[in-house]
């Protein structure tokens, strides 16, 4: 186990140091998809393993924004090939990875997921999904302060009114839209707007508000270049020419019906050719020319049954992704059983962890436990030897004392051999002595180096300068150096004691003879307030009622 331990912390420094670099890889990967998004690439299926990929990792790596934007990515590229459910199931998915309370949650983004599912349900004739999608969207526009989107988003609530046959509703979400684009200055959605509007106003048959809207399109907006509408929009001339049909210029609007006509016969658009064909109709059956009427009534009914035809065709379209939203659904839930499985796995690596953490904990604590009562041997073995020392020093000075008492006798005698005899004795027990004293005067010096030791001077710095603090590694060298030099100071105060580590800072300061005011200095005490303290650890730590002095007393006593 102990030679497997480095190979193992090896293999996982290299792994991490592999996850960072795919990471940064996966990361510019995410932002170049996202930069074609922005550059309105048609994405293809090519793209999807890259999409899906990119969702794998960032599920397991990436932060909420990160999630949220690769399953956004997904989605857009199922909606470029037109797979509704899948890219509405991505786009739930990215709307459910992000994390709305953190401070950097992507506003901006979210809201325009929710812009785009709002035009899926729209295209699957959804109206109240839709609603739900706009009013989200406008939500969260509103918390990353996006006018823009804000304002888009509730001009296209109007579509789902429409949907819902509710024209008043309708007609008051695009008025108020088109109202808020020119009070911030957004002349072109403005211009869109109108062209609604003008549509509305037409219908209502309220030609003076419908000229209004008709020249703000015409002036503002961007689909028309060197007068002319741009492909794709060339309903506004039926509309334009209804317009004229209704004032009674009937001349300009045969030539709006005549061009409509003739730009969706070369686009083949079904339903312009159809509105034409129709307006013609209305027109010469208010001017009473029997032919043109019958000729285009004919018209009308065989666009009308091809129209019709189409209309199957796009529901069978439409029934076509409704059964692939059963198989997507299918999908989800094969998803969501491999994802149970994937939390089982990870519930199973944490369960092993954390066994294995307590373990790790365990022999610690066992090898501290075994540490300390090595310690306690060594501080008794030692005071041992410290107390066989001290007889000894007393024995020295009873022969010291014995042998100047012969001594003196000797001197008052003649015999000259016996005085040298007995000096020689007294030089020999003398240079002991001294051997003794210089060892246990060794021993005595513990306090004079300790309190010059640089720590400890360090310290009365700090005490006398408030403006400089000591730091948590200063602080456990003047710990380590006390309890190196008196290890009994540690145990006689952790013995079956109940103290923290800040008082037991505070009985140290007080063993290296730091003043009282020094004391208050560095450890933020007030001077009332540890007088205090040091009677009740006078009590906690030793059973005694006493006072502060006697305590310091007690503590300064510790060898």
């Amino acid at each position: 186990m102990k030679r497997s331990l480095p190979l193992f912390l090896l293999l996982l420094v290299l792994s991490l140091c592999g996850a960072c670099t795919d990471h940064h890889a996966m990361e510019q990967r995410l932002a170049y998809v996202s930069a074609c998004n922005r550059a309105d690439t048609v994405f293809t299926s090519r793209w999807l393993p890259t999409v899906d990929s990119l969702a794998s990792y960032f599920d397991r790596h990436g932060s909420p924004n990160d999630r949220m934007t690769a399953h956004y990515l997904q989605g857009r590229v199922y909606h470029d090939m037109g797979e509704a459910p899948r890219a509405i199931d991505c786009y739930q998915e990215a709307v459910s990875c992000a994390d709305t309370t953190a401070a950097d949650c992507n506003y901006y983004l979210l809201s325009r997921i929710f812009c785009q599912k709002a035009e899926l349900f729209y295209q699957q004739m959804l109206p109240n999904e839709m609603l739900e999608e706009l009013l989200q969207a406008q939500k969260y526009a509103k918390l990353c302060n996006d006018t823009t989107t804000y304002l888009i988003a509730y001009e296209r609530r109007n579509c789902a009114y429409s949907l819902l046959n509710q024209q008043d509703a309708a007609l008051s979400v695009i008025e108020n839209a088109f109202q808020a684009y020119q009070q911030y200055g957004y002349d072109d959605l403005a211009a869109n707007a109108a062209s609604t509007m003008f549509i509305y106003m037409v219908e209502q048959k309220k030609w003076k508000d419908a000229k209004a809207y008709m020249d703000i399109y015409e002036r503002h907006s961007r689909f028309f270049k060197n007068g002319e509408i741009v492909p794709g929009r060339e309903l506004f001339y039926y509309y334009k020419g209804c317009y004229y049909a209704g004032i009674g210029l009937n001349d300009s609007a045969s030539y709006y019906y005549q061009k409509e006509l003739l730009l969706a016969q070369n686009t083949q658009d079904a339903n312009n050719i159809e509105a034409a064909y129709k307006g013609l109709y209305e027109l010469y059956k208010s001017i009473g020319l029997t032919d043109s009427v019958a000729k285009y009534a004919d018209l009308c009914y065989l666009t009308s049954d091809e129209q019709y035809q189409q209309s199957s065709a796009q529901e069978l379209r439409h029934m076509h992704a409704l059964y692939n939203y059963d198989r997507n659904q299918l999908l989800a839930m094969t998803k969501t059983k491999e994802v149970a499985e994937m939390r089982l796995y990870l519930f199973i690596i944490i369960l092993f962890t954390s066994l294995l953490s307590v373990i790790i904990v365990f022999r610690v604590r066992k090898w501290r436990k075994h540490k300390q009562e090595e310690l306690q041997a060594i501080v008794k073995e030692k005071q041992r030897e410290i107390q066989l020392m001290q007889e000894k020093y007393d024995e020295k000075i009873q022969q010291q004392e014995h042998a100047r008492i012969e001594l003196s006798k000797i001197q008052k005698s003649t015999y000259e051999a016996l005085l040298r005899e007995k000096e020689s004795e007294i030089q020999k027990r003398q240079s002991e002595i001294d051997e003794l004293e210089r060892v246990l005067h060794a021993k005595l010096s513990i306090d004079e180096e300790m309190l010059s030791s640089y720590i400890c001077r360090r310290f009365h710095y700090y005490a006398n300068h408030p403006l400089d603090n000591f730091s948590s590694q200063e602080m456990d060298m003047l710990i380590e150096m006390v309890e190196q030099k008196i290890p009994s100071f540690y145990i006689t105060l952790h013995s079956g004691k109940s103290i923290t580590q800040f008082d037991y800072f505070v009985c140290v300061l007080i063993r290296l003879q730091f003043a009282q005011v020094e004391i208050s200095s560095l450890t933020g005490i007030a001077s009332p307030n540890l007088t205090r303290k040091r009677r009740q650890l006078l009590t906690r730590c030793f059973g005694i009622q006493g006072s502060a002095e006697e305590f310091n007393e007690i503590i300064t006593a510790i060898k």
